[in-house]
């Protein structure tokens, strides 16, 4: 362990060295980039990692396994092992199930303090869509249990505290804090408004980003003003968002596959509407 930097265990699903041109989850491999510079940072990795990726300023640990409980026995083994050489002084889930439950756990059984981050789906219950951790009782259930027993809670916005509350949460100290962008990255540009309007959509297509409503919407819009939409993303819908296009017919479209987060301000600077 570095003289000068407390030693950080974080926990995730995955997200770092993962997908295609392991892009993973930009902003959490750059959120924990950023920790680095003050922080010796330790990364496991509760998904399989790439073998072609090499994390920058951290390590990151395999732990991935498909059986549940071998994950869990995997991941405490090799906690321990990290733990034994640089004395970790946190251990910080992402997402409270599992990497959160996991990191209160083994907090407790290492003596040291914990961090839970909620980040989106494990503070929602949309049961239209069957989306979110919280519709279902035994994960409501753990999420409570884990939130109550953190040292540490953060959650991205009121709207999921307010969710959680509405679950039964009841501890008082929690931290809101928005994950943010890289301003020197992502600035803003003035443009005139001239056409065809440029509409940019950037996301998961997954029924709860709602490609439905974004599609007729656009078609009723393109019929009356030039207008083209780019969408970005991969998904389970992928193909009913690109057969309902072709079935509104509408031309002025482009699908794109995931980009390189370095390739997307040209893409937001040309936009008009987001």
């Amino acid at each position: 362990m570095s003289q000068n930097k407390i030693s950080v265990a974080i926990i995730i699903p995955g997200g770092i060295g993962t997908g295609k041109g392991n892009l993973g989850v930009p902003v959490l491999e750059r959120l924990v980039k950023l920790l680095s510079k003050d922080f010796e940072i330790t990364v496991f990795s509760l998904f399989r990692i790439n073998k072609d990726y090499r994390p920058d300023g951290f390590d990151l640990v395999d732990v991935s396994h498909g059986v549940s409980i071998v994950r869990f026995a995997k991941l405490f083994l090799t906690v321990r092992r990290h733990h034994k050489k640089k004395a970790f002084g946190v251990i910080h889930g992402f997402w409270a199930l599992p990497s959160g439950m996991f990191a209160v756990v083994l907090a407790g059984i290492f003596k040291i303090k914990s961090i839970v981050s909620i980040l989106g789906g494990d503070a929602i219950a949309l049961p239209e869509i069957n989306y979110g951790q919280l519709q279902r009782p035994l994960s409501r259930m753990l999420i409570l249990w884990t939130l109550e027993r953190a040292d540490e809670v953060v959650v991205l916005t009121k709207y999921l505290l307010n969710n959680l509350r509405k679950a039964g949460l009841r501890r008082d100290r929690i931290q809101i804090i928005p994950w943010g962008i890289d301003t020197a990255l992502f600035a803003f540009q003035a443009k005139q408004l001239s056409g065809p309007i440029q509409f940019l959509h950037i996301a998961n297509l997954h029924p709860v980003k709602d490609q439905e409503t974004l599609l007729r919407s656009f078609k009723l819009i393109s019929n009356k003003v030039p207008a083209h939409l780019t969408i970005i993303g991969e998904g389970v819908l992928e193909r009913q968002v690109r057969a309902l296009a072709a079935s509104l017919s509408i031309q002025n479209i482009t699908f794109l596959a995931p980009l390189p987060y370095e390739q997307l301000p040209a893409y937001y600077s040309k936009a008009h509407i987001l």
